[in-house]
């Protein structure tokens, strides 16, 4: 907002003050699954299919059942969706002897 002389004026209600204040809150340092959902337009399923096949990248435990993703990983697919591959790590596999699997 400026006013005739060019300079920038105050926020005059309260509601262009409140404006004025959000505009300089700091990023998220985590994007919740809600958010993640309305930003890439994604349903809940593929996106899980999505991780699974290492097509969109894993999210963080934050502990508990809380889980999010850091706004630059999903600024890594958002640039390229088709073209993201995560890293997977390969396990060894931890069966020792043929046959069936035990179960603890």
């Amino acid at each position: 907002m400026t006013d005739e002389s060019g300079t920038a004026a105050l926020p005059t209600g309260k509601h262009e003050f409140e404006r004025v204040i959000v505009s300089h809150a700091p990023p998220p340092a985590f994007i919740r699954m809600k958010d993640v959902l309305r930003l890439t337009s994604l349903s809940r399923p593929t996106l899980y299919r999505r991780i699974a096949a290492g097509r969109f990248p894993p999210p963080v435990h934050l502990g508990g059942r809380a889980c999010a993703w850091t706004p630059k990983s999903l600024q890594l697919w958002i640039n390229d969706p088709q073209g993201y591959r995560t890293t997977l790590v390969v396990e060894p596999d931890i069966r020792l002897r043929p046959g069936r699997p035990r179960k603890y």
